[in-house]
This record gives C-alpha cells, structure tokens and sequence, in this order.
C-alpha cells in the first residue's frame, strides 16, 4: 500500500546515507521525485488527483531538497507523523530513518528521541 511506498523511499535515504553520509539531496533531479506523485492520494475522492498530488509532492521535494540523507529521513518521518496525506508511521519506518540516522556518526539522543 501507500505507507510500503514511504517505507521504500526511506530505505532509499537510509542506503544513500550509507554510501555518502554528508551528500546534499538534488530532491528535484532524483530518480524518487518521479514516482512522488503517486504516493499522494486525493482523500476526499480516494483517488489520485494530478493538480493535488503534484503540489503535495513538491511540498515534501521543496523540505528536504539540500539536506543530507539522514535529515531528509527524519524529515519525511516528522511529515508520516503529522500529516493527513501520508501514511502514519510503522514500527519499520522508524528503524529505517534510526538506520539513516547511524551513519552521519554518533547521535545517540537523536536516536533515541526517535523512539
């Protein structure tokens, strides 16, 4: 469903991190903002709405475009958490971004903040 979506995106940030820890986010080149648009659903007709979703997903690109992967993780959990257009979190989810979060070095408060 939608929320294996997200997940899928944060294995992604947390792999990125692995590999380049203090790399900058090009949010609007990457290949993840091509299939943005389709995480988002229209909740009032169930259904996609490109108008909707398009300015949804460049909401979420414009918040973590120029941070590094493990912000922009914490970032998109921060967004599962609070918004009414993406998925709540799920216990993977949180262990994806804390995996994210390891590489950038030791942040023990941050991680444990996360739980």
């Amino acid at each position: 469903g939608r929320r294996k979506s997200w997940n899928i995106f944060l294995v992604s940030l947390s792999n990125a991190s692995r590999k380049n820890a203090s790399g900058k986010l090009d949010a609007f080149l990457s290949v993840a903002a091509l299939g943005m648009e389709g995480v988002f659903e229209d909740s009032a007709r169930g259904r996609l709405t490109h108008k909707n979703s398009e300015s949804k997903a460049s909401a979420i690109l414009s918040k973590i475009d120029g941070m590094d992967c493990a912000e922009a993780a914490r970032c998109i959990l921060d967004e599962m958490t609070t918004s009414d257009d993406i998925p709540s979190p799920d216990s993977q989810s949180y262990c994806l971004v804390a995996s994210a979060m390891s590489h950038v070095g030791p942040c023990p408060d941050d991680a444990i903040k996360l739980f």
